[in-house]
């Protein structure tokens, strides 16, 4: 799942694509978007075009408890960004309310996403690499014990603060 702004930027079209990469070795995958921006359009008629729109789900931008339903519901959190001067520095809140809601994480390996949480927190992958998100998509849909090993890790980061401390423990 993603939510957020739908903008070329934060590498929408590289899931939608690793998404499609995927469908012979994980069948049941749904990709969720909740959100808006310029890029939504083209990342609809991609999905179309690789003929699997009907594994990608738009939904609208909500209030913040429509947002917290939508991850609630959600298997694994995506984040993957671009790699550029500005996306290097970015950093994702989204990843902090995925890891405070217990869901994993899989997102671009950029400085900034790096600063967030150790690798064994979350999925690092190459940014705007379909390949390397494909990969990480199948392998957490083969190993749940390997998603529930990521959210123990951010779980305890978190507790630690040692990301920081922007998101405080969850009980």
């Amino acid at each position: 799942m993603y939510h957020g702004i739908c903008a070329a930027r934060f590498g929408l079209d590289s899931a939608i694509h690793a998404l499609a990469g995927a469908s012979a070795a994980a069948p049941y995958l749904r990709l969720h978007i909740m959100g808006e921006g310029e890029a939504l359009p083209q990342l609809e008629q991609l999905a179309r075009r690789l003929g699997i729109i009907d594994r990608v789900v738009f939904f609208p931008p909500g209030p913040p408890d429509a947002v917290v339903d939508f991850v609630a519901q959600g298997d694994i959190g995506i984040t993957p960004y671009t790699s550029n001067g500005f996306m290097d520095l970015a950093l994702p809140s989204k990843a902090y309310e995925f890891a405070s809601m217990r869901r994993p994480i899989i997102a671009s390996n950029t400085p900034a996403i790096r600063s967030m949480f150790r690798p064994t927190s979350m999925v690092l992958c190459e940014p705007s690499s379909v390949e390397s998100f494909r990969d990480a998509i199948v392998d957490l849909y083969r190993h749940p014990q390997k998603r529930a090993q990521l959210v123990a890790s951010a779980e305890y980061e978190v507790s630690l603060g040692l990301n920081g401390g922007a998101v405080p423990a969850v009980n």
